[in-house]
């Protein structure tokens, strides 16, 4: 399969999952989540280094600060949990992730988004 339909059908999983959990697309935090998940999906090396590798690469990437990038995601995730999108996270996840009323800090949802579709990347054979 071409790495561009790759790239384009985990983009769009990990899109949709977000849009699920009620996190607004036209928002530049949502962006920036999607490609660091992206990225900490393709780059297994890179995984568990949220802020020292994966940040800057998508703060490279929108030619931003690496603050931006910080500050957008968490306004993101703030505004996904108070509009109740995390009602159903554990649905979404389909594991057990989170009692009705915690809320994730950023780094903590990213890398769970990340495992997830690492686990489900068998499908695309992309990894």
């Amino acid at each position: 399969m071409h790495p561009s339909i790759i790239f384009k059908q985990l983009f769009d999983k990990i899109s949709a999952m977000l849009l699920k959990l009620g996190f607004l697309k036209n928002s530049k935090g949502f962006s920036y989540l999607c490609h660091t998940i992206y990225f900490g999906v393709v780059e297994e090396g890179q995984r568990y280094d949220i802020n020292s590798k994966l940040f800057p690469k998508v703060a490279n990437l929108f030619d931003t600060k690496l603050l931006n990038i910080e500050r957008n995601s968490r306004h993101a995730l703030n505004e996904a949990y108070l509009n109740g999108g995390f009602k159903q996270i554990n649905e979404v996840l389909n594991m057990e992730y989170l009692l009705p009323y915690e809320k994730p800090t950023l780094t903590n949802f990213i890398s769970t988004l990340i495992e997830k579709h690492v686990m489900t990347m068998g499908d695309m054979a992309c990894v």
